[in-house]
């Protein structure tokens, strides 16, 4: 396993196992969410909190936000049952096996898309269950 850039209670952030281009960010929650789909309304602000640390990192490690490319994989294309952001630096380093996180389709879409699509959903509580 490698190791955490960035640590603290509420978020972690790695590096991609197989990065799609020379910087590729997981930002993860600490509180188990499964999917994209998981989060309420409510949960507007730890979105944007996610953002924001990975922002932090990848500039600490050199890189531009306005030139990477940021978002989540919706199901059924997320690989991981546990809500991660993906931040990829430089876009247009990005081979074409990255094809599916260039741009919004079905499989990957942005973190804009994603925060303007929670801002749409109802506040809600949401029940958690032990697994």
């Amino acid at each position: 396993m490698r190791s955490a850039l960035t640590e603290n209670s509420e978020v972690v952030v790695f590096q991609d196992i197989e990065p799609a281009s020379r910087e590729h960010l997981l930002v993860i929650p600490t509180t188990h969410i499964q999917t994209v789909e998981d989060l309420t309304g409510d949960d507007i602000p730890k979105l944007k909190y996610l953002y924001s640390v990975g922002k932090v990192v990848l500039e600490k490690r050199g890189g531009d936000i306005s030139k990477s490319r940021v978002g989540f994989h919706w199901p059924p294309y997320n690989s991981v049952d546990h809500l991660h952001l993906h931040i990829i630096y430089p876009v247009e380093e990005m081979g074409l096996s990255s094809y599916r996180q260039r741009r919004d389709d079905h499989y990957f879409y942005t973190y804009e898309y994603t925060l303007d699509w929670l801002k749409k959903q109802p506040k809600r509580t949401r029940i958690c269950t032990a697994s």
